[in-house]
């Protein structure tokens, strides 16, 4: 499974996940939300869910989420 963020300066974000079993793809989903960042903590919104969740920021690393759904260890490309 490959999950990845796309933060964009209007307060826009995307996730895709892609799912494959023996390097054949079974699913590629990509879901959109508006985003308000607010120092340590971010909101991602959408019109099924609201997402909040502790973010921190180190040179191209970011840490994000929470207790309750876990965290992403995400690395900028």
């Amino acid at each position: 499974m490959e999950v990845m963020w796309t933060f964009n300066s209007d307060n826009t974000a995307t996730q895709r996940v892609i799912l494959k079993f023996n390097n054949v793809t079974s699913r590629d989903t990509s879901t959109n939300f508006t985003y308000e960042y607010k120092g340590s903590t971010i909101t991602l919104k959408n019109d099924k869910v609201t997402l909040d969740y502790e973010i921190s920021i180190s040179g191209n690393n970011m840490k994000l989420g929470n207790e309750k759904d876990g965290y992403f260890n995400l690395t900028k490309k």
